[in-house]
């Protein structure tokens, strides 16, 4: 019977880990396929990305990266990228009380419970809001519509994948303080299908700005395999540089 359930956990972790890498070689296998003709346009690009989770408050974290672009004609093309990203997740936890002060607070009453306590262990825990911190290698490969409006500015439109490779994990206790690194666990990709709007100025013959607003919906989530119900909808606002190549 342990054999058994060896084999299944080391199954699970199998099938948990092609799962996972999936979406990444989707990805890799358009890059292929789709990164045939020239690279029109070549940029750098970032701004400040909200892992949002639930209905909790979320924190402000930050992405950067590098994008090229090519254009299948004047109003449509694929922007590719890729760069560091910086997203994360907030936890309700129950933390052990400190040990010295549990006689006192078994005498004393309690109001509300704690969101992540069970009344049963309210005299010896406490609620703790933690940050799960990941950073993470980011590629994304978005369609993209540019309308013009006027000369020199157009509105633009984005939609596609993007997939982050973590590298990093640190769990920081809001309530307590302290930071401790968690990169040694088990750590999923970020995968979300990202759907976004903006605009762009163009600034001089060659250089272009712009700026975006995007939505990333956790793409396990749409599917139905939620492997954190923590990770939801993020957000981002992207400022850009870009640079055009040929005529």
């Amino acid at each position: 019977m342990r054999g058994r359930c060896r084999i299944r956990r080391g199954c699970g972790r199998r099938q948990h880990r092609a799962m996972d890498r999936l979406p990444g070689f989707i990805v890799m296998a358009l890059f292929g396929v789709i990164l045939q003709p020239p690279i029109t346009e070549v940029g750098i690009s970032g701004g400040p990305y909200w892992p949002e989770i639930d209905d909790r408050e979320t924190f402000r974290r930050m992405a950067i990266g590098l994008t090229a672009h090519t254009a299948f004609n004047e109003y449509f093309g694929v922007q590719f990228g890729g760069g560091y990203k910086q997203g994360g997740v907030e936890r309700c936890v129950a933390r052990p009380k400190d040990e010295t002060y549990l006689p006192a607070l078994r005498q004393t009453s309690i109001g509300a419970t704690p969101p992540c306590v069970l009344p049963d262990m309210l005299d010896t825990h406490e609620a703790e809001t933690v940050h799960r911190l990941y950073d993470y290698i980011d590629f994304s490969m978005l369609g993209q519509a540019r309308i013009p409006v006027v000369a020199q500015l157009d509105v633009r439109f984005v939609f596609g994948p993007t997939w982050g490779i973590p590298v990093k994990c640190r769990r920081k206790s809001v309530s307590h303080g302290g930071v401790q690194d968690c990169s040694a666990a088990f750590l999923s990709s970020d995968w979300r299908l990202v759907i976004g709007a903006g605009a762009g100025l163009q600034v001089s013959p060659r250089l272009d700005l712009s700026l975006d607003y995007r939505y990333g919906a956790d793409v396990r989530d749409l599917i139905g395999y939620g492997l954190d119900p923590w990770l939801g909808i993020a957000s981002s606002l992207i400022a850009g540089l870009h640079y055009r190549i040929g005529s």
